[in-house]
């Protein structure tokens, strides 16, 4: 099981209750599994040395 797998069902919730997500990951640790996360509803929005754009 990958994590990404493992954390998904959770993302799943908070999402439902939240409609706002700043997704923090500055050495582009998670950039492949967050290209793969396809949730009903959210779209991903990838902050890209201008946080001020976003």
């Amino acid at each position: 099981m990958s994590l990404l797998t493992s954390v998904l069902p959770h993302l799943e919730e908070q999402f439902a209750h939240q409609c706002l997500v700043f997704w923090h990951d500055p050495d582009g640790d998670y950039a492949d599994e967050l290209a793969s996360v396809n949730l009903p509803g959210v779209t991903v929005s990838v902050v890209s040395n201008d946080e001020y754009a976003a």
